[in-house]
């Protein structure tokens, strides 16, 4: 990147007004829990990120990176937001390196109901995911869909608890499985956020994972994120470390 990419990018970020954490913005990462939160109507968010994955489960063992994640939400209305992701993936082996592009998905999420009280606020997810691009293997090969359900109760000003359930089938043909997690977060001050989460897909390659992580919210919209997560199957030898932005463009 030039040095004068990286000026205007300066100038650009500079120029949001700093805040205390704004009740319109809301990101779905970092974590694998979903939030119910829905971008206000007309906006358009960007949510971006890359990862790294040690997997020593089997040999030779693998060093998977995320070379970027992109979810784009687009906010239909008051209740309902477009979803698309892409995904650009390179594994590496020590015989080989392949990239490729993960599937294209499609989806919304919809919130159904405001909590009150006990009850939690609930929201649907649904999610179309259709192969494309160049592929390896057996990766991204197929069509897949995800079918979940999100909840969330606030405890206090500070600490909330959300947890979700859903159906998913993944794009790499290995079939159906159910997944289950949820997500202790907490506002240590006005723009920092932490968050604690466990999360398990049940299938016939079933897993377990627990998850540690942050957000700072660097200006009105715009947050970074860095997030941990540790396979409770294979605790020394599989894990993820990644590191990401969200945000609202409009």
């Amino acid at each position: 990147m030039s040095i004068r990419y990286l000026v205007v990018l300066f100038a650009v970020i500079t120029s949001l007004p700093v805040m205390s954490q704004d009740d319109s913005f809301t990101a779905d990462r970092p974590g694998a829990t979903t939030g119910t939160g829905i971008v206000a109507k007309g906006r358009l968010q960007w949510e971006t990120g890359v990862a790294y994955e040690r997997d020593r489960t089997a040999e030779p063992a693998e060093h998977n990176y995320t070379l970027n994640t992109s979810l784009w939400r687009l906010g239909l209305s008051e209740r309902i937001e477009l979803r698309v992701q892409t995904d650009v993936f390179l594994t590496h082996r020590s015989q080989s390196d392949n990239t490729c592009w993960g599937s294209l998905g499609v989806g919304t999420k919809m919130r159904i109901f405001e909590g009150h009280g006990l009850l939690p606020t609930m929201a649907l997810l649904g999610n179309v995911s259709v192969p494309c691009g160049k592929k390896y293997e057996t990766a991204h090969r197929d069509f897949g869909f995800q079918l979940h359900a999100l909840f969330e109760n606030t405890i206090s000003k500070r600490w909330g608890l959300g947890y979700e359930v859903g159906l998913d089938r993944s794009d790499d043909g290995s079939g159906c499985s159910m997944f289950l997690g949820a997500c202790l977060s907490f506002q240590a001050i006005d723009r920092l956020g932490l968050f604690a989460e466990q999360y398990n897909s049940f299938g016939d390659d079933s897993s377990s994972w627990l998850a540690t992580g942050m957000s700072y919210q660097l200006a009105q919209r715009l947050q970074l994120d860095a997030s941990v997560d540790l396979n409770l199957n294979h605790p020394s030898r599989l894990f993820i470390i990644s590191f990401g932005v969200a945000w609202q463009i409009n």
